[in-house]
């Protein structure tokens, strides 16, 4: 879609990064390829070394998919 739409091959080809420093990559940060993440989401064989990086990562972030404590409501 964004190619009929016109957008310039530099954005389309843009690695994804979060820019904190020149040449950063998630791809660097994250230690695999969203190649490799994709086809382990979809059930698909991947080398042992990305799925124990992907399967961290999930375990590292498990806090994350957590509904945040909150105070219990007033009863007053």
């Amino acid at each position: 879609m964004s190619e009929y739409l016109g957008v310039p091959n530099a954005i389309l080809n843009k690695k994804p990064s979060a820019e904190l420093w020149e040449g950063q990559t998630d791809e660097q940060e994250m230690g695999v390829s969203y190649a490799h993440i994709d086809s382990y989401l979809k059930g698909e064989e991947i080398p042992k070394d990305s799925m124990d990086v992907i399967e961290q990562l999930h375990k590292q972030t498990e806090h994350k998919r957590n509904i945040a404590p909150s105070p219990k409501p007033y009863k007053g």
